[in-house]
């Protein structure tokens, strides 16, 4: 290296570093190559004798002694002789087998040394790459490796995440501009800085502006917000550069803008956003022209937007009408429209269009099209100097006919100016002809004839308006024009049209009478007559002169047989019929001249005759039927019984009242209605006296059932739950049940048993005769019930026959359409209908059938109680009886209110029924006696309902029943018991649970829905003592049974146990208590008799635990088992080797970040050895025992074995490899010698806990030197200890 070139300790340390590496392949490459020689030697070794040499020496010098000096013969010496020649065999064959083993000690010399010098290649190689990292780091930084430090400071725990930053760009941020390396100990809530002096200095100041700022959010208006956060729009990354010291986001969510600093840049932040001004600006894009702006994937859009700095929304407001709104700044925005109006203006394209008349359509599409393709291509040929195209082309929109011109701007105004001119001359040529629709067929003829006739061939068009009669001729010759024109005018002449109008009603039967007439052949021999179902008018047409002469004698015709109908309802037929030669319709039809005949299919009467009388018989018909000029009609319905006795025997008691109240007529229906009918004021009076007669009586109905439908109603409380509330009486036979009542009481009970055996629910909301008319008309459009229907599910039809309509479904459905139907009826009749909702204790009183008849009788209007609805309705046609009605039910409710009230209960207080009823009812009894009153108590709905004739007496019975309520509460607890101890409360057979009631004079009962909670009823006294004992009870059960927990770590769970549990049974002795310990949850549980008892055992588990641990720490100083000592730098990271094992074998990942931690970090090479030391053999200590049973011992118990002893087991190879694996090397040692490492002198005995089913070659630790119980002198492995040996070369051993 020359003088002049800089010194590089980087380039030196990686040049010193790839040196090593190479050292260290080359020196592991000759292992590998030892290590085969030494494999290749143990195939190639003998097997070595039994015998020693000096052994097998004397056995063949005995031999030779005996054969030489003894006298034998043959047979004798020759086995001798093959003896000697064995031993002699034998021993040639140990000296081969010394050789072999001489060289193989020689190879493993050789293999020792090599690693030896592996090991400390490996270990410079550390070395260096930690100086490297070093070096690389300050370069990285800006400064020498002399000048690193490294500091620690505290930080909130609310404050890291600030630090850190999103996906960690704050960290990044400060680390490249500080020039520092930043580490966050999120859980010990500190940060490591690495760096020099002055970069720290800035980091901690840049660290400190992040903690000490605040945040602050700034509603700003959506404009701004919109354009700070639009894509391709830079003003917020503008503004994070103008602001540097800020943090800058916005929200378009949340409409704000948020800030993170120091107060005061906040501050200027927020000035500086103020001053920003927006402006916006909008522009109308028609038909492509939005394509144009946007551009492909919208990328002159964006061009646009990034290029302006404005934000740019393309909208469609109608069909093909789209409105691009351009804000930002105002110079911005004039820039984008301007380029937007070029860019439209460049590609503008748009589309115009000409009204056509059918005629010119047909004229330019005449002879396939030539027409209008020869006009497209005079267009084109005119605008060729502009460029682009033209398409012409037609379209239809609601009868209209339009020619469409498209293409560019400037080409589409010359050829829609040449498109006007040539439809100018067509229209020019043009003659309109209108005429009547019905002379149109007479134009055209049968099959087109007349049409093909009058154009005789030529090259003339004739466009024909069958609905307007427009007649349009057209042709290039102006001749044939005229004589077409002719022609047509002739045909007009020839068939005249005259109309005469008639109802739409009776039109068509005036028709059909005319055709069945006298005349009919008279007409059709001088003209054409029809009928026209929309305007329902008679068609005359002809020669003028004849259609006069017809029209004149229809005309006649008509007036003298003039028919006209009126609707009636399905009650109106039979009374209109009734009396046979006297009935009512014979009399009008006798006293006015007309014929009157009732269509029973349609409801409707037919009037005919002469005009005038058919005229005075319908209005005499609507006087009868609906009342006016001084006479009334009103309805009632009643039930079959009621109505006998209206009827009275034999007729009487209807003549007296038809007596009574003179001029009215009462006629009695099938259906069980009344319709009286007479003078106004007499009227009135007997439907008060009738609806006075009808409140009083009761009846009776019977419902047939079948079998199926009397086992439902058979069932427990079926009937009871359905008349509940309800003032009936029903009894149940064989195959009916009777239900006995007022009459809408008994209607209703009828419905919900109906419902109860076939799920289906019927209701009916009755109108009067004038309200169904309404309603029948209203009903003409379909679309109001099924409406209700597709809301509600339930089916709504209306009734002719019986003046209603009808709700069925399920009843729930049935009672949502019924409030449908009501709300209808209010808005079609606002005067005629009236509803109070009204609360269950109201209903009790006002809803009495009795009291609702009074107050229709008074009233004269129709009023009843709805129970689907919980409300009284009323109604009538007319508007000053429901107004009378309205103040008569307003005053009822008012006073019922005062005497009545409802008490409501939750479900977790539903065991107050039962003790407000009292045994036998003895409790409610006594209340109903003591105020007077009527008390009602649903269970299903836990609601007691108190009802009274009097005020006071409600007041008082309000008292009573609140004083019972609050007994009971007092009288009666309920208490929760644990889960478990239940069952010791109840005592073997429930003597237990008896023996406390008994004791406490009080009645205990286990719940059943609850099997945890008892209830205690009692006297006052008695239940709170009794609640006070158990109370103590639970607690003292808890303390005993359920005890105290703590957490204790799972090395602490084998100290607690020891052998087979003594030391939890000692301290359950010495206690009394009970002791359990959860493996998986780590907890330790304390059950005995008091708190004092749990303290104390707990106390004593701890003291155990942490004299325990004192003594580990003590017996684990780290100590070579050959004497060497261990430097203290290799203790920590021995320590922490065996640290981090143990803890991934238990499942415990290892929570320290210290840098040493990384001392073990490199490739587990474990795997590539044996899993047990070769030729390493255990020495059994007791050799006394029998072998099965010292072999069994061997299996399961460990060996103390000493370091003297370790020498002198298995063989000489097995102990040379074991010391090479335990040892530390000596160089290592001088080389921690030479750095200054304190070295420890502790050498003495140490013990290794090996048991032979413990060997694998994955476990690597480092601190098992001695893992057994110290205490235990009996050296039995402790349960979940392992014991390891880790050398210096990075090998590690479970042994």
């Amino acid at each position: 290296m020359s003088k002049d070139e800089p010194f590089d300790i980087g380039t030196k340390l990686k040049q010193r570093l790839e040196i090593t590496r190479i050292q260290k392949e080359t020196t592991q490459a000759k292992i590998n190559e030892l290590n085969h020689e030494l494999q290749a030697l143990f195939v190639k070794i003998p097997k070595r004798p039994k015998e020693s040499m000096t052994e097998i020496e004397e056995k063949i010098n005995s031999l030779e002694f005996r054969r030489t000096t003894s006298s034998m013969n043959l047979s004798d010496e020759k086995p001798i002789v093959k003896e000697i020649h064995f031993q002699q065999l034998m021993k040639a064959q140990l000296e081969e087998y010394n050789l072999y083993e001489r060289k193989v000690q020689e190879k493993k010399g050789q293999l020792t040394d090599l690693r030896e010098a592996l090991k400390t290649t490996i270990t410079a190689i550390d070395e260096l790459e930690a100086a490297l990292y070093k070096v690389n780091l300050a370069s990285k930084l800006g400064c020498s490796a002399t000048e690193l430090r490294s500091i620690s400071i505290e930080i909130a725990s609310d404050k890291i995440g600030l630090v850190i930053g999103r996906n960690g760009s704050t960290i990044k941020h400060l680390e490249e501009c500080s020039f520092v390396i930043m580490d966050v100990d999120s859980v010990a809530g500190r940060i490591h800085l690495t760096g020099s002096e002055h970069s720290l200095t800035l980091a901690l100041a840049e660290i400190d502006k992040i903690t000490m700022a605040v945040d602050e959010d700034v509603c700003v208006p959506i404009d701004i917000l919109a354009y700070f956060t639009t894509k391709h729009v830079n003003v917020l990354s503008h503004f994070r550069e103008r602001h540097p010291d800020l943090q800058v986001e916005a929200y378009r969510e949340k409409g704000t803008i948020s800030f993170r600093g120091l107060p005061e840049t906040i501050a200027r932040a927020k000035l500086d956003l103020l001053d920003l001004k927006l402006f916006s600006e909008t522009r109308t894009l028609i038909g492509r022209e939005s394509s144009f702006v946007v551009g492909k994937n919208g990328r002159t859009i964006n061009r646009l937007v990034e290029k302006h700095q404005v934000t740019i929304d393309v909208s469609e407001t109608e069909d093909e009408v789209f409105t691009a709104t351009v804000s930002g700044p105002q110079n911005n925005i004039d820039a984008a429209i301007l380029e937007i109006n070029e860019l439209l203006e460049s590609n503008k394209e748009i589309t115009d269009q000409i009204m056509v008349d059918s005629i010119v359509r047909n004229t330019l599409l005449t002879d396939s099209g030539a027409p209008i393709k020869g006009l497209q291509k005079e267009c084109s040929e005119a605008i060729r100097e502009i460029g682009g195209g033209i398409q012409l082309n037609f379209r239809k929109e609601d009868e209209k006919s339009f020619l469409v011109i498209k293409g560019r701007q400037a080409a589409v105004v010359i050829a829609k100016q040449m498109v006007s001119k040539r439809i100018g001359k067509i229209q020019a040529s043009l003659v309109a002809i209108h005429v009547d629709p019905f002379i149109v067929p007479k134009v055209i003829g049968k099959g087109g004839e007349t049409i093909k006739r009058i154009k005789n061939g030529k090259l003339v068009n004739i466009d024909v308006d069958k609905t307007s009669g427009r007649i349009v001729i057209q042709s290039q010759d102006n001749e044939e024009v005229t004589r077409v024109e002719i022609e047509i005018n002739k045909i007009v002449a020839e068939n005249q049209i005259e109309r005469i109008q008639l109802l739409p009603s009776t039109g068509k039967a005036i028709f059909r009478e005319l055709v069945r007439s006298s005349i009919r052949d008279e007409i059709n021999s001088l003209v054409w007559m029809g009928f026209d179902d929309e305007t329902s008018s008679i068609i005359i047409r002809g020669v003028r002169k004849n259609v006069d002469k017809i029209k004149l004698m229809v005309t006649d015709f008509i007036t003298k047989n003039y028919i006209e109908d009126i609707e009636i309802s399905a009650e109106d037929e039979p009374t209109l019929l009734a009396g046979g030669s006297e009935s009512p319709i014979q009399k009008f039809q006798e006293e006015y001249g007309a014929e009157l005949n009732v269509i029973r299919d349609r409801f409707v009467v037919i009037a005919k005759g002469p005009k005038i009388n058919v005229k005075a018989a319908i209005m005499r018909l609507n006087q009868f039927l609906h009342g006016g000029d001084g006479n009334s009609v009103s309805r009632l319905t009643v039930t079959e019984q009621a109505l006998g006795i209206v009827i009275g025997k034999n007729g009487n008691k209807r003549a007296h009242l038809e007596k009574k109240h003179e001029g009215v007529n009462l006629f009695i229906h099938r259906s069980n209605r009344i319709t009286i009918r007479g003078p106004h004021e007499a009227v009135e009076a007997c439907r008060i006296d009738i609806l006075r007669l009808v409140s009083s009586v009761k009846i009776h109905q019977i419902m047939n059932l079948t079998p199926k439908e009397h086992e439902t109603l058979s069932k427990n409380d079926s009937i009871r739950r359905v008349t509940h509330g309800i003032p009936v009486q029903v009894v149940l036979t064989d195959d009916a049940v009777k239900i006995r009542g007022f009459y809408t009481d008994v209607r209703d009970v009828l419905c919900l048993l109906k419902d109860l055996v076939s799920k289906v629910y019927e209701a009916q909301v009755e109108l009067e005769a004038t309200q169904l008319s309404c309603v029948r008309g209203a009903c003409r459009d379909p679309s109001h019930f099924q409406q209700m229907q597709e809301a509600t599910n339930a089916e709504v039809k209306l009734d002719l026959s019986n003046n209603s309509i009808v709700i069925i479904g399920k009843r729930g459905n049935v009672r949502k359409a019924k409030s449908l139907v009501i709300d209808f009826l209010q808005f079609l009749l606002p005067t005629d209908f009236a509803k109070f909702k009204i609360s269950q204790p109201v209903q009790l009183i006002v809803g009495d059938a009795a009291i609702l008849a009074d107050c229709a009788a008074i009233s004269g209007a129709t009023v009843y109680l709805d129970r689907d609805l919980s409300s009284i309705l009323i109604q009538s046609s007319i508007q000053d009886k429901v107004k009378s009605a309205i103040n008569i039910i307003e005053k009822k409710i008012e006073q019922a209110e005062k005497l009545a009230f409802v008490v409501n209960f939750e479900a977790s207080e539903s065991w107050l029924i039962p003790f407000i009823i009292g045994k036998n009812g003895n409790r409610i009894k006594s209340l109903r006696l003591e105020s007077g009153c009527n008390v009602d108590i649903s269970k299903s709905d836990r609601r007691v309902t108190v009802t009274g004739d009097v005020e006071a007496s409600v007041i008082k019975a309000r008292e009573v029943l609140y004083k019972i309520i609050d007994d009971a509460r007092r009288q009666c607890v309920f208490i929760e018991l644990p889960d478990e101890s239940m069952t010791a409360f109840l005592g073997h057979g429930g003597s237990h649970i008896r023996a406390f009631a008994s004791e406490n004079k009080v009645v205990v009962e286990r719940m059943r829905k609850d099997q945890n909670v008892v209830k205690i009823t009692g006297e006052e006294e008695h239940v709170a003592v009794a609640q006070r004992i158990l109370q103590e009870w639970i607690n003292l059960w808890m303390t005993r049974e359920i005890g105290k927990t703590i957490t204790i770590d799972r090395l602490s769970i084998p100290v607690v146990l020891r052998k087979q549990g003594s030391v939890i049974a000692a301290i359950e002795k010495e206690y009394s208590c009970k002791v359990e310990i959860d493996r998986e949850k780590l907890t330790l549980t304390v059950c005995g008799s008091t708190e004092e008892v749990h303290d104390q055992a707990i106390g004593k588990i701890n003291h155990i635990i942490a004299e325990e641990k004192g003594k580990t720490q003590l017996h684990q100083k780290p100590m070579n088992s050959f004497g060497h000592d261990f430097t203290v730098q290799a203790k920590v990271k021995l320590e922490e080797s065996m640290n981090g094992i143990f803890q991934n074998r238990i499942g415990l990942a290892p929570k320290s970040n210290d840098s040493l931690s990384t001392y073990d970090s490199r490739k587990d090479r474990s795997s590539e050895f044996a899993k047990r030391p070769v030729g390493l053999t255990i020495v059994e200590k007791d050799a006394s025992l029998p072998k099965n049973k010292r072999k069994n011992m061997n299996k399961y118990k460990p060996q103390d074995i000493s370091d003297e002893q370790t020498l002198q087991v298995g063989s000489s190879a097995g102990r040379s490899l074991f010391n090479l694996l335990v040892s530390e090397s000596k160089s290592n040692s001088e080389h921690h010698e030479k750095h200054g490492s304190s070295v420890s002198n502790n050498a003495g005995r140490v013990s290794l806990m090996v048991n032979e089913e413990q060997w694998d070659s994955s476990t690597v630790s480092s601190a098992a030197i001695d893992s057994s119980d110290p205490d235990d002198e009996t050296g039995k492995h402790t349960e979940g200890a392992k014991p390891y040996i880790k050398s210096a070369s990075g090998f590690t051993v479970r042994v």
